[in-house]
């Protein structure tokens, strides 16, 4: 077999395994989707009822504010602000190399952490604020959020219009669900949590 014969196997080899992996990185990102959707409706139909997950969360989260003075202790709208400005520094520090890399599968897989680790960010966010809000607000918030899930889709889906087709446009795709995600905990926390 000629040379370039075999180069253009190994061309065609490598391009298969990359689209490969670039669809069920997107097949992923449209489970993820659906995966929100379902925790909306369970969140609407949880009630009262809390998840020994969140116990837990409620008592790390007393245990850090009982640690500081009754003069020091923070509202949980500044505790989760800071937690908020935490996350996107660690991520800006953690996944600095894979985004500066250039190399597309480097940058999917940064995206996708940042759009995952947003993800619970704002699960757990939501879940905070069904402690706060009247039954009213919540049942406000939750149908904004199923708007707002409409809209992220939609905006992700639309991101890789221009390179439609190309390599890039998978991390596009991800990229601004993660970029919609964290814009969204920020909002919930400012005009929400008290």
């Amino acid at each position: 077999m000629s040379k370039i014969a075999k180069s253009i196997i190994c061309i065609v080899s490598v391009s298969s395994l990359f689209l490969v992996g670039c669809s069920n990185v997107f097949n992923d990102i449209k489970e993820q989707s659906n995966n929100d959707d379902k925790t909306i409706t369970s969140l609407e139909n949880r009630g009262e009822n809390e998840t020994d997950t969140n116990k837990g969360e409620d008592a790390i989260e007393s245990q850090e504010n009982d640690s500081t003075n009754d003069n020091e202790k923070k509202t949980a709208k500044e505790s989760y602000l800071d937690k908020l400005n935490e996350l996107e520094a660690n991520l800006n520090t953690s996944l600095k190399e894979k985004y500066d890399s250039g190399i597309t599968l480097e940058m999917i897989e940064a995206a996708s952490e940042e759009y995952e680790k947003w993800d619970k960010m704002l699960n757990k966010v939501y879940l905070k604020l069904a402690e706060q809000l009247s039954e009213t607000e919540m049942n406000n918030l939750t149908e904004d959020e199923l708007n707002w899930i409409k809209t992220r889709d939609e905006k992700s889906e639309a991101a890789d219009d221009k390179f439609e087709g190309g390599s890039i446009a998978p991390f596009l795709r991800i990229d601004s669900l993660a970029k919609s995600t964290k814009e969204r905990c920020y909002e919930l926390v400012n005009n929400y949590m008290k």
